[in-house]
């Protein structure tokens, strides 16, 4: 009993940390003003740990921006005399470079929503199935909305591809 009991709270724990797919065929938005703003929307919305920078988006792609990155390296060397001389060297370098990301909409498959601890998720994917980006929205229709959105672009990138 104690196992039965074992196993289907471990079964409800697991399932309740996984995000859950929902079922939504996107419909791409048809008005290009109406998209980009949607997009920038929901990407700005995101939780600051999360949240660009700057985003950009042109006929193409998505830009990105996360800030910058700066890792520095550096030493020192002391040398004390017998007469309470100190002598120091030191040195250090510091390399600094941009985080940012571009997402093709020639490159993109169909999003995905998903449901996570009452958030809803939309993921990037690429048309290979690679998850690019995991996007929160603050509501399903906000979600749906940045789908819809991106579908625009994708199909747009499609037929002139094609």
């Amino acid at each position: 009993m104690f196992k039965i009991i074992s196993v289907t709270i471990f079964i409800v724990l697991l399932t309740s940390c996984a995000a859950k797919p929902v079922f939504y065929k996107p419909t791409p938005e048809l008005n290009k003003l109406v998209a980009v703003k949607m997009i920038e929307q929901v990407l700005y919305e995101q939780h600051e740990k999360y949240r660009p920078e700057s985003v950009f988006i042109s006929e193409e792609f998505i830009a990105l921006n996360k800030g910058l990155q700066s890792k520095t390296r550096s030493s020192a060397i002391a040398i004390v005399t017998n007469k309470n001389l100190i002598i120091g060297l030191g040195s250090s370098k510091t390399l600094t470079k941009e985080m940012s990301q571009r997402i093709y909409f020639n490159s993109l498959g169909e999003p995905k929503l998903y449901i996570k601890k009452g958030r809803y998720i939309a993921q990037i994917k690429d048309v290979s199935g690679q998850t690019l980006l995991n996007v929160p929205a603050i509501s399903e229709a906000k979600a749906k909305s940045f789908i819809n959105s991106l579908m625009y672009f994708v199909e747009a990138n499609r037929s002139a591809v094609h």
